[in-house]
């Protein structure tokens, strides 16, 4: 498994999120939010900009592995969202090949809507928009780790709505971010999921724990402190063979820390332990 960082952790400097990488041996990192400086005006994503960015993190001995984008409510509430944001993807996947860029990580923020039928009316666009992006992302090599959201209240929350996600587009090009707090969140068996996506399908997973609360709500907690059994998740994991990046995600934050590199690194401590039982 490739441990992985993500950029905010140090707020998206280059140079610090390379040093902080390097003393913790971490060998991949995964732009989080969107790559601003790779946007033009147009809000299109440009190949050579992409590039350079690229370039800053080999030569500091780095792998950017994944890139971040977002498809958001309005993307899905007109007849025309679904094309618009197909082409805005295209453009991505594209310059993520000119690039070399492994992965999309995407994130669908898309609420499942106020009835049935506007649930199954973006079902319908969600699927629409798919056959859009997941042939070129095939013809340009690249793949798509898409991820859902952690409340009910959004289209694509559980590990069943997640494959019903892939079967719109089925493709090894189109795959998913297996977060272990999102499904734990909704109730999934994680190490039947696990096998059941398999290593073919699950691109980047995210290392989480979370611990409900009796009246409703959730909250995010140090590994080990909740209900996720992280050991049985890294077991599952070694038995698929997975062999994609790995990143500790959502873990509490600590007071007079800017960003988000104490908890990070001590998630990623606990990580490698995991990791070489």
């Amino acid at each position: 498994m490739r441990l992985c960082v993500r950029t905010d952790v140090c707020g998206n400097d280059v140079e610090r999120v390379a040093d902080y990488c390097r003393g913790m041996g971490v060998h991949h990192v995964w732009s989080f939010p969107m790559v601003a400086e790779a946007y033009g005006e147009d809000r299109l994503m440009k190949a050579p900009a992409l590039q350079s960015y690229r370039e800053e993190w080999r030569q500091r001995g780095l792998h950017l592995s994944a890139v971040s984008e977002v498809i958001e409510d309005a993307d899905l509430t007109s007849e025309q969202g679904p094309r618009a944001k197909a082409a805005s993807l295209r453009s991505i996947l594209a310059a993520m090949q000119a690039a070399d860029v492994e992965l999309l990580f995407l994130v669908l923020n898309i609420r499942a809507g106020e009835t049935e039928d506007e649930r199954q009316a973006r079902w319908a666009r969600l699927a629409e928009l798919y056959r859009g992006i997941v042939p070129h992302a095939e013809a340009t090599g690249r793949r798509i780790a898409n991820h859902g959201h952690q409340t009910r209240e959004h289209l694509v929350f559980s590990a069943a709505e997640m494959e019903r996600l892939l079967s719109l587009a089925p493709s090894a090009a189109n795959g998913l971010t297996f977060c272990t707090g999102c499904y734990q969140l909704a109730g999934d068996d994680l190490s039947r999921w696990i096998g059941r996506f398999g290593r073919e399908r699950i691109l980047m997973v995210h290392m989480r724990d979370v611990r409900r609360r009796a009246g409703g709500g959730f909250d995010e907690v140090l590994f080990g402190e909740g209900e996720v059994d992280l050991k049985a998740v890294v077991k599952r994991l070694k038995e698929i063979n997975y062999q994609g990046l790995i990143c500790p995600e959502h873990l509490p934050r600590v007071a007079y820390d800017p960003f988000d590199e104490i908890p990070t690194a001590w998630g990623m401590g606990y990580l490698r332990a995991l990791l070489a039982d």
